[in-house]
């Protein structure tokens, strides 16, 4: 029996599919009769130095080659891999994080998630809808200038949701 919850806490633990509370922290100490050792999640700083080295060679990228396409793609892959290293690196995660089971229940992180997956959709047909704006404008001479506006909030709000959409994407595919 002892043996059986060791495991269970060890093939949880290891997953990450929950964290242990002190119910399951009671039980085991008092069937096994010793200490429990957790592992805890390892700080990857090397991860986060180059996460942070690659935000600002995008940045640096972007804001240097914005006239020329192939610079400014790869500034802003820069930025999206970068992103993603520092998701991953856990430097900012706490080492005493509130203890959770993850339940059917929507947590406030999966809500924030799936909102934010909801809105990245929906800037889709949006960043559509004001190129078609912007390219209207441009066949009659440019005398308008809410459609370059509203292309350039557009974009902003792109620049700012889908990076973070890419990199929890990314981090779900690669663990």
């Amino acid at each position: 029996m002892a043996c059986k919850l060791r495991e269970i806490e060890f093939e949880l633990v290891l997953h990450r599919r929950i964290e242990t509370t002190p119910l399951i922290r009671h039980i085991i100490t008092t069937h096994l009769g010793g200490p429990l050792i957790l592992l805890q999640p390892r700080k990857k700083y090397g991860t986060y130095s180059l996460g942070i080295a690659l935000l600002l060679l995008g940045l640096v990228g972007v804001l240097v080659g914005f006239r020329n396409y192939l610079i400014r793609l790869l500034g802003l892959l820069a930025i999206v891999g970068g992103t993603h290293l520092v998701r991953i690196s856990k430097v900012h995660a706490s080492p005493f994080s509130p203890v959770t089971i993850e339940s059917d229940a929507d947590t406030g992180e999966k809500k924030l998630s799936r909102l934010l997956r909801i809105i990245g959709i929906a800037l889709l047909p949006m960043m559509g809808f004001s190129g078609l704006c912007l390219y209207e404008d441009a066949l009659h001479g440019y005398h308008q200038a809410w459609p370059l506006y509203l292309f350039y909030g557009v974009g902003l709000a792109c620049a700012v949701v889908w990076p973070y959409l890419f990199a929890t994407i990314f981090t779900k595919i690669l663990r």
